[in-house]
């Protein structure tokens, strides 16, 4: 049998009408309310040996926080074949950015994010491998825990086996974070500071194709989902849409009016 008993620390007595739910993996197997002095006499009378886990619904985003975190974790340790869930995390921010200049410009504006991610391990000993499942959004309704864990666990189930190859030069398709890595590391080099100082390698390469014609890389500062988007840029510029690569040709780079000036490129739109 199993009983509950909670307790208002807050206030110091017992926390009546609070929500209980007994769970055996995502199994509901019984739910209540407590009563008056906090308890749930027979939440769950005739039970048989297992693991179970209690989920007691307090209102608040702390909490809301906690289960969404805990129910990442299970997504990726219910598939076959995971050993462990290294990490859950879920972290959120919000925060305001106010802008004076001396050309007239003066305006602010408030942003919020949340993310989360877990780590999760397929295989024992020297053929354990290891993979990530994220989400990212404006609040944690964006997030979709089933979704990240599954995903670190697949991913870490692909690895399984995996050996490395000999040294050659062939075609590869690269993992979706592969791919993310290297457009980073491309991204860098198409700002007028990196020609300026010599670190592109893309200097004086505007209108050349300089990747395949399935390749499109752009700035925008306005996407409603991008992490680092907002109204305007720290020189108080407005932000929008500047194509840096599409159609895998070369159209730009992305400067401060300052450099925009030196290198003679065009500031973001």
């Amino acid at each position: 049998m199993i009983s509950t008993h909670v307790l208002d620390t807050e206030h110091g007595r017992p926390r009546a009408g609070l929500k209980v739910a007994l769970y055996r993996g995502d199994e509901l197997v019984a739910e209540g309310v407590t009563d008056g002095d906090g308890r749930i006499a027979e939440l769950a009378p005739d039970i048989g040996s297992g693991d179970y886990r209690l989920v007691f619904q307090v209102d608040g985003e702390f909490f809301r926080a906690v289960e969404l975190t805990l129910a990442i974790e299970r997504a990726a340790r219910a598939h076959e074949g995971i050993s462990q869930v290294e990490h859950a995390v879920y972290s959120d921010g919000e925060g305001s950015v106010s802008l004076v200049n001396s050309r007239g410009f003066a305006a602010s504006f408030e942003a919020t994010q949340a993310w989360a991610y877990a780590s999760a391990f397929a295989g024992e000993g020297d053929e354990l491998m290891t993979a990530l499942g994220v989400g990212l959004g404006r609040d944690p309704g964006a997030l979709d825990p089933q979704a990240i864990g599954d995903e670190a666990a697949s991913r870490a189930l692909a690895l399984m086996g995996a050996r490395r190859p000999e040294s050659r030069r062939c075609p590869v398709v690269l993992d979706a974070f592969v791919a993310a890595s290297f457009l980073g590391f491309i991204g860098s080099m198409l700002s007028a500071e990196a020609v300026q100082r010599g670190r592109s390698l893309f200097a004086g390469r505007e209108g050349d194709e300089v990747a395949g014609p399935a390749l499109a890389l752009v700035d925008d500062g306005t996407h409603p989902d991008g992490p680092r988007s907002a109204p305007f840029d720290g020189e108080g510029t407005p932000t929008g849409r500047t194509p840096l690569i599409e159609g895998g040709r070369l159209l730009g780079f992305l400067a401060a009016d300052a450099d925009a000036r030196e290198v003679r490129v065009a500031a973001p739109a």
